[in-house]
């Protein structure tokens, strides 16, 4: 590689750099220019990364938003909605362990008074 006894190989550095910013063609499969530098690809295709990126992220949302109403919809239509019974639910629970607790207490008193009579 340095025949000419060069310092650093200086004129091999010098190569490598000219054919890194030489035109290249490039595989048909790709969504850039078939004739690019190696930097010219690599910006094209970060480019399209990006672009591709904000098409998924912007179909994400849309079907996010679809899904939404589509659930605001139904509950419409079935004339129940999820979030309301699920409160509702959750209400039925605590007054229902609030209810048993207090029939272990009154049973437990009754229990202690029959005891005290005896």
């Amino acid at each position: 590689m340095n025949a000419a006894g060069e310092t650093a190989y200086a004129g091999r550095l010098k190569r490598l750099v000219d054919n890194l910013g030489a035109a290249r063609s490039l595989g048909a499969g790709t969504a850039v220019a078939s004739s690019a530098t190696l930097a010219g690809f690599a910006s094209a295709s970060a480019g399209w990364l990006s672009q591709q990126r904000k098409e998924a992220d912007s179909d994400a949302t849309y079907q996010s938003t679809l899904l939404s109403r589509a659930s605001d919809a139904l509950s419409n239509v079935a004339g129940v909605n999820g979030d309301d019974e699920t409160a509702l639910t959750l209400q039925l629970e605590h007054s229902y362990t609030a209810s048993a607790k207090i029939i272990t207490v009154v049973d437990q008193l009754l229990k202690t008074l029959m005891d005290a009579v005896r």
